[in-house]
């Protein structure tokens, strides 16, 4: 993943901008993408996913504030990246079956990781807990089962993803998969060093041979967004160069998102 120079409009006097400086809301779109494998088809079965993410992102947002960053002693329009993963993270929580911040250790997944996890994901709350469960009473329990399938109990009946059914005694010991199973879908929003585009893609090489995943949702920023942020990022385009370059290694299907920022000072 290069490093290539972002084409920047340069501001001779930023305290005289006043025009970028007064602005309260800003208009974020979906404006490419790049279906690798058979993601495509995919999102064609399944089109929650990319309702989802159309929803999430198809937004005003008026919580971002215009600033000026500043490049090599000269001065260009700026949003804060911590801004607008936070404006998106603050979104993302209103969608419905919908995890965040999610690692898969110890056999199943966890929520709430902010160290190691996707930033969000999908995937069978049942079949999760059916996991949990063996890894608390299976073969290979753990000697505080109980202490531990109490305290998952507990956190689910807050968040009302599971029926009171599942937690009924006995419930898991004949369990099945079925055909309508929820597919296990994984998501980055990654604006920030490029050098996490790689780590990225080796947390899904890894998740993948544990687990299986149907789906990787990459979103990046291109356009006027792109030139709006801090230098050396994740970009569309460099994210696309990186899956292609790695096609032999990357088996996990990849609906990589490009979003920009409409530019509110345009005429256009």
């Amino acid at each position: 993943m290069n490093s290539e120079k972002i084409q920047r409009t340069w501001i001779e006097n930023p305290t005289e901008d006043t025009d970028w400086l007064q602005l309260k809301e800003f208009q974020i779109q979906l404006v490419d993408s790049f279906y690798y494998r058979n993601s495509k088809t995919f999102l064609e079965v399944f089109p929650k996913y990319r309702e989802d993410v159309f929803n999430l992102i198809h937004k005003s947002f008026d919580d971002l504030t215009p600033v000026h960053g500043t490049e090599n002693k000269k001065h260009y329009r700026k949003i804060s990246t911590k801004e607008i993963n936070k404006a998106l993270r603050k979104r993302l929580i209103e969608i419905p079956d919908i995890h965040l911040e999610v690692s898969f250790m110890d056999g199943y997944f966890q929520d709430n990781d902010k160290a190691k996890g996707f930033d969000f994901a999908y995937y069978d709350e049942e079949l999760n807990a059916k996991k949990v469960y063996d890894y608390c009473f299976g073969h290979r329990s753990i000697s505080d089962g109980n202490t531990h399938w109490r305290n998952f109990v507990k956190k689910q009946k807050k968040k009302h993803y599971l029926s009171n059914q599942v937690f009924e005694d006995n419930y898991f010991d004949n369990f099945e998969l079925n055909d309508e199973s929820t597919p296990t879908v994984v998501g980055e929003i990654q604006l920030a060093n490029w050098a996490l585009g790689y780590y990225d893609l080796f947390k899904v090489l890894h998740l993948d041979n544990l687990t299986g995943i149907d789906l990787l949702i990459y979103i990046t920023p291109t356009g006027n967004l792109e030139k709006l942020l801090s230098s050396n990022i994740v970009t569309y385009e460099k994210m696309k160069k990186t899956i292609e370059t790695y096609s032999s290694v990357l088996k996990v299907p990849i609906w990589l998102v490009g979003i920009d920022i409409k530019d509110p000072l345009s005429n256009t």
